[in-house]
């Protein structure tokens, strides 16, 4: 067979055969990442701010002390659970003269805390003064007749926290009738009091500070009118009147 018809057969067939040997092979697939979700979180506004609770307080405040009641008939010594400030309520129904007076540890001192007459009803403070400290009353009846029996008595010791007391401010004014405690809600510079006792009684008003306390009127009935000057620091006024009174202050 003639060589260049066997070429030119031959010829394409190998050009075939080599083209397909040199077709790539399929490249492997690169599996394709998944798209990331980024998800902020937003800060707590002010509003939405935890907030802790405070713990409640389970200490109960003490409560105020009992008032110290006694009675009796005649002459009696009392001693006193303490020596904390005062307001000694002092009452007695009879004909005799009382006085009552209180006594402290140095020297067996002593001093008058009230008197009168006859009935009559009054408050005094104590133990506000700390150079007039005393731990014991004494209550000391002279009958001016001989009953056939000892006209009673009765005292009420009363701290100044154990009752709801009236207030008076400045400038302001409060009517009252008989012996009272007043709580003083602003300072007081001049105080005014218009006062009528029963029959010839007497017309007191103490100043009570947190040292000691000043009788700022004293006069006798049947009635009182008058301007005095009350003490700075003064934190009560305590008035004994048996009738009606009106203060004003400013």
């Amino acid at each position: 067979m003639n060589k260049r018809l066997i070429f030119g057969f031959l010829l394409p067939c190998l050009a075939a055969v080599m083209a397909c040997s040199l077709v790539p092979s399929k490249a492997p697939e690169i599996p394709l990442l998944k798209k990331a979700t980024l998800t902020f979180t937003a800060s707590p506004t002010a509003s939405e701010t935890p907030t802790s609770t405070p713990e409640l307080s389970t200490q109960t405040p003490e409560p105020a002390p009992t008032p110290m009641v006694v009675e009796g008939r005649g002459d009696k010594v009392i001693n006193l659970p303490d020596q904390e400030m005062r307001f000694v309520k002092f009452s007695y129904r009879g004909e005799g003269y009382v006085s009552l007076e209180g006594y402290g540890d140095v020297n067996n001192y002593h001093y008058y805390v009230g008197s009168g007459s006859g009935s009559f009803y009054e408050i005094y403070p104590i133990n506000d003064n700390e150079f007039m400290m005393i731990n014991r009353l004494s209550v000391k009846i002279r009958q001016i007749f001989d009953p056939v029996e000892k006209e009673p008595w009765t005292i009420e010791i009363v701290a100044p926290e154990s009752e709801e007391w009236r207030s008076i401010h400045t400038p302001g004014e409060l009517e009252g009738e008989g012996p009272e405690v007043i709580e003083i809600a602003e300072p007081i510079d001049i105080l005014t009091l218009d006062a009528k006792t029963k029959e010839t009684g007497t017309v007191v008003v103490f100043a009570v500070q947190n040292n000691m306390d000043t009788m700022i009127v004293t006069g006798t009935g049947p009635s009182y009118q008058g301007e005095v000057v009350v003490p700075n620091g003064s934190i009560y006024l305590v008035i004994n009147c048996s009738g009606a009174w009106k203060m004003t202050t400013q």
